[in-house]
């Protein structure tokens, strides 16, 4: 396999999975803070959300739908790191083999 291909291919999916480990951490720490706010309900946080026209339940419901995104979003990503690494190691095979 060439080399320049396969350094790029190496810095690609190493970056990757850094990318989605550093993902998963923030989506973990955000579900924790997640809910120690829906636990305390503190009113403050109502202000930052745009004043009291907003109830808890709507505050919940976008919180929710965000993790949701987010959680596919990071499906995607792990996909698309998957393909490269198994690319990676495909071409690795194949030049192994044609000598």
């Amino acid at each position: 396999m060439n080399d320049r291909l396969d350094r790029r291919l190496r810095a690609a999916t190493g970056a990757g999975w850094r990318v989605l480990v550093i993902w998963w951490l923030l989506l973990a720490l955000s579900w924790v803070v997640y809910l120690v706010i829906m636990d305390r309900r503190p009113e403050w946080i109502r202000a930052l959300w745009g004043g009291y026209a907003l109830q808890w339940e709507q505050i919940q419901e976008v919180y929710v739908w965000l993790f949701g995104v987010m959680k596919i979003m990071l499906l995607a990503w792990l996909i698309g790191v998957l393909f490269l690494t198994f690319l990676r190691r495909g071409l690795k095979r194949a030049a192994e083999e044609s000598g």
